[in-house]
């Protein structure tokens, strides 16, 4: 193996020994980690249910419905939950974002999920980071409030699956979506590419919308790292432009955020592990 990477690639025995030993099989996929090109990423319609997710959600959008991002309080939860927000927004309409209460409501779907698309008299509910160990939540909020729930995760489902109009993870036992350490972002961002594609009517995506996505990579940077996700497969390519996008975004949020770490050069993987995503994951401690 490590003579075939030298070879094919002209490396040095170091470089092609370093990546064998972190499990790069083949020049292909050698070429693929070094290159880090977004070109490599799986085309999201590839993970079981997004096409059905980013039809409805379009719906929703052109149709001026009700939508609730169901989000999560850790960083990976809470930029997912900004991602799709202000994807939508893109797209000219809005979303409600509800992140449920650490003490009072749990993790995950729960009455509070219930009650909180009662309140918002919600059409559509997307979950972000969240939703695959749902304790038959989805299908009430479905059967009690005429509400369609997308379910969008990475963690590893249980026993039982959510019964709901689409359920997105590539952690799903029927899910042959090649990628499987995808962060609950990294699903938010493929959900909003597919979906882009579907409002653009081809796959060449409007400059608006491409211009969003290749923006929101700053979001996936900073939720994939701080949840602690392999740097290896899509999400190293993802951070690494992720990283790129994060020093040049106009999110106010994340740009009060870079001031204050004092970052002015582009950050590092470290500097989002130990330095931002602490301070954004205070707040969902806090309740």
């Amino acid at each position: 193996m490590v003579g075939e990477l030298e070879h094919e690639l002209a490396l040095s025995p170091l470089a092609a020994r370093l990546l064998a030993l972190r499990g790069v099989q083949g020049a292909g996929a050698a070429q693929t980690f070094l290159a880090k090109r977004l070109q490599d990423l799986h085309r999201p319609e590839r993970m079981r249910d997004m096409g059905v997710a980013a039809a409805r959600l379009a719906q929703a959008i052109n149709e001026r419905q009700r939508i609730v991002i169901h989000g999560d309080y850790d960083v990976d939860g809470s930029t997912s939950t900004a991602l799709l927000k202000l994807f939508v927004r893109t797209c000219g309409h809005d979303a409600v974002a509800w992140i449920p209460h650490r003490r009072i409501d749990g993790y995950g779907l729960g009455e509070a999920s219930l009650q909180a698309a009662i309140e918002h008299r919600a059409q559509l509910m997307v979950t972000v980071d969240c939703g695959i160990a749902d304790h038959g939540f989805a299908r009430r909020i479905e059967a009690e409030t005429g509400c369609h729930v997308i379910i969008t995760d990475h963690h590893l489902p249980g026993r039982s699956l959510p019964e709901c109009t689409a359920v997105c993870n590539p952690n799903h036992p029927l899910c042959a979506y090649p990628d499987k350490t995808l962060a609950g972002v990294g699903v938010a961002w493929k959900l909003a590419w597919a979906t882009a594609v579907v409002l653009s009517g081809s796959e060449r995506i409007t400059d608006r919308l491409r211009a969003f996505l290749l923006d929101a990579l700053a979001l996936v940077a900073v939720g994939t790292v701080a949840d602690c996700a392999s740097l290896a497969g899509e999400n190293r390519i993802l951070v690494h432009h992720g990283l790129k996008a994060l020093v040049r975004t106009v999110n106010p949020g994340l740009r009060a955020l870079l001031d204050h770490c004092r970052l002015e050069e582009t950050p590092t993987a470290t500097d989002v592990g130990w330095k931002l995503g602490p301070l954004l994951n205070a707040s969902g401690r806090l309740g």
